[in-house]
């Protein structure tokens, strides 16, 4: 058996067990049917498995021994992270898989580097990697110690078996959300939805309009996108809304150019205070047209931190 670490940019982004098996014959080979267990990146708790059974699935006990796949600790688990951005900066890559096995004498000993680790990792995880690489492009880090505490702080969200959950609100999908007004006098009532893929919170231009926004979405109208323009001019004309609307305007935090399937759009941000969840929130959301869609309001994920969702309830 062996544990491996993604590391990118300095910082482990992803982990996992790879437990041989008899049908994997002694072999620490997910694909000829080894056992892949997730890893919290910040405790080292293993929290799920699967295996190719021969069908790939969920395996709560390792099939020959009967040992529970989930809820105990990886041993060395520090070092097992420091030793991956150790090897990242040694080879030289900027994205490697990092192959450790702890031997009963010695402890964590590295056994190889890969420059194309598979993706198998995502699957022991019910995470994709995608995202996680995202939060990490671009980041200066200067210390392989930073870049073990930044993964602790960016990715130990995973749910292990020993957390507990007292305490923290369940959201459904769709939750009903009390936004306060631009006076501050009167409050809307809507049904918003509960959308994890997004980083900010939406309203609808219509939803802006009753909430007291008109003279800022009349202001907008002055700046049009042309569909033709590519990201770099759409960016200056965003830049150049900005700085002219908060000229005029109190509300106007930032214009940001965004290319979604509705096309490409210029949509203002604006300070907003709803409650949700019976919390109190104060945050920037931008206002974009969604008569097209069934909700006038998504909550995204910079607003939900230190919630729960459940999302098979409505």
């Amino acid at each position: 058996p062996d544990v491996r670490v993604i590391v990118f940019n300095k910082v482990p982004v992803m982990a996992m067990l790879r437990l041989s098996t008899k049908l994997s014959g002694g072999k620490a080979n997910l694909a000829q049917g080894a056992v892949g267990v997730g890893v919290d990146i910040s405790t080292g708790v293993a929290i799920y498995a699967v295996a190719k059974l021969p069908v790939r699935k969920e395996v709560k006990v390792h099939p020959d021994t009967s040992q529970k796949l989930a809820g105990f600790e990886v041993p060395f688990w520090k070092d097992i992270l420091k030793m991956s951005v150790e090897c990242q900066l040694a080879s030289g890559l900027g994205f490697l898989g990092v192959d450790i096995a702890i031997d009963n004498k010695y402890g964590p000993e590295v056994l190889e580097l890969n420059a194309r680790p598979g993706l198998e990792i995502q699957n022991a995880n019910l995470l994709g990697l995608a995202k996680r690489l995202q939060r990490v492009v671009g980041l200066d880090i200067k210390t392989i110690d930073r870049g073990v505490r930044l993964a602790k702080e960016l990715f130990g969200e995973a749910l292990s078996k020993k957390e507990k959950f007292k305490g923290k609100k369940v959201l459904k999908l769709v939750e009903l959300v009390r936004i306060l007004n631009k006076k501050g006098r009167k409050e809307i009532e809507v049904r918003a939805k509960i959308d994890t893929g997004a980083m900010s919170s939406s309203l609808d231009v219509d939803l802006a309009r009753k909430l007291g926004y008109g003279d800022l979405l009349k202001l907008m109208k002055d700046y049009k996108l042309d569909p033709k323009m590519n990201e770099r001019q759409a960016d200056r004309l965003a830049a150049k809304a900005k700085r002219e609307l908060r000229e005029l305007s109190d509300d106007v935090v930032d214009v940001v150019a965004v290319r979604s399937a509705q096309g490409l759009s210029l949509r203002p941000y604006i300070k907003l205070t709803f409650v949700l969840g019976g919390v109190k929130k104060i945050s920037t959301v931008n206002i974009a047209g969604r008569g097209q869609l069934k909700y006038q309001m998504i909550v995204g994920r910079k607003d939900i931190k230190g919630f729960l969702v459940n999302i098979e309830r409505k």
